[in-house]
């Protein structure tokens, strides 16, 4: 959980100052928010909120779309009155809040809060492609370290040795053959 309370802090009173939502509840469950400090603590600006388990979607935007949402548990509430009651009660729980404004005037100060959504499937793809490549060069450096350890043996004339590490490095492989293990 991010601990830039002030900038949060900041960033939520700039909101305020510069727009009004039409949903005057939006505005009143920022102030909420803003008031707050374990609250604060534990809210975290991103994309995707409606991956999360507990996400809001507040748009600034005067388009025709839905400028509230509130995510909990995979299911949307269009009013804030729910988000406002779950806050209140769960002020330790952590929110992921995605936040649409009409101009790029913040953008910086959003730029510095904005984190990663881990419950987005982007998020969890990259982090299983990371922890498949991490995984590859592992096994790599530890194949490289045994064979490295076979060709000493060889050149020391250690075959016992040598023998037990091409079985490990066998076993690690999966390519055993029972005549060895016997």
């Amino acid at each position: 959980m991010s601990s830039n309370k002030n900038l949060k802090r900041e960033f939520i009173r700039r909101i305020l100052e510069k727009y009004r939502h039409d949903d005057r509840g939006v505005n009143y469950l920022l102030k909420f928010i803003l008031e707050h400090d374990e609250l604060l603590n534990n809210i975290e600006f991103t994309e995707h909120s409606n991956y999360a388990p507990r996400g809001l979607y507040i748009s600034f935007l005067l388009d025709g779309e839905q400028s509230f949402v509130y995510f909990k548990d995979e299911l949307a509430y269009f009013y804030q009155e729910q988000a406002f009651h779950d806050l209140r009660l769960h002020q330790q729980e952590q929110y992921f809040v995605e936040i649409v404004l009409p101009e790029r005037d913040l953008d910086e100060l959003h730029g510095q809060l904005i984190v990663a959504n881990p419950y987005s499937p982007d998020y969890i793809i990259q982090q299983n492609q990371v922890e498949s490549y991490l995984d590859h060069l592992t096994q790599s450096v530890y194949i490289q370290k045994l064979e490295r350890q076979i060709n000493k043996a060889l050149e020391t004339q250690d075959f016992a040795l040598m023998d037990k590490l091409v079985l490990e490095l066998e076993r690690y492989r999966g390519e055993v053959h029972d005549y060895r293990t016997k």
